[in-house]
């Protein structure tokens, strides 16, 4: 059976059979977030915050078993990064760390098409 690659988080969601208003994240140098609905309780909080916690579940889901080796140089992780005035590019590198990463450009490319919303949301954090 073909994976399917959700369009969005409430895609992604149903295809994972969890409560899509049910966020519960650590992130180091970030903070902590728990939301349930509309009750959160957090170390930081903010909507970049929150968008960005969705971005990483949905890059790991986009992934698989794939995790980027930051220590190997001769392999490319495809990427999507904020640049200097605020906009996106994709492309790829062998040894600068990047949160939104992938295996391929394929991936990386439906990634950024179908969640550029939350990309725009998390921009100042990425």
């Amino acid at each position: 059976m073909e994976k399917v690659y959700p369009k969005t988080w409430e895609e992604y969601c149903e295809i994972d059979h969890r409560n899509p208003l049910a966020i519960e994240v650590q992130m180091p140098f970030i903070g902590r977030l728990k939301r349930y609905g509309d009750n959160v309780t957090e170390h930081y909080y903010s909507p970049a915050f929150e968008a960005l916690a969705k971005l990483v579940e949905l890059r790991d889901y986009y992934n698989g078993n794939w995790v980027p080796d930051w220590s190997e140089t001769n392999t490319h992780k495809f990427v999507i990064e904020r640049m200097y005035a605020n906009e996106f590019n994709t492309g790829s590198t062998t040894m600068y760390p990047c949160i939104l990463a992938f295996e391929t450009a394929y991936k990386r490319d439906m990634f950024f098409e179908n969640f550029k919303d939350l990309i725009e949301q998390a921009k100042e954090l990425l």
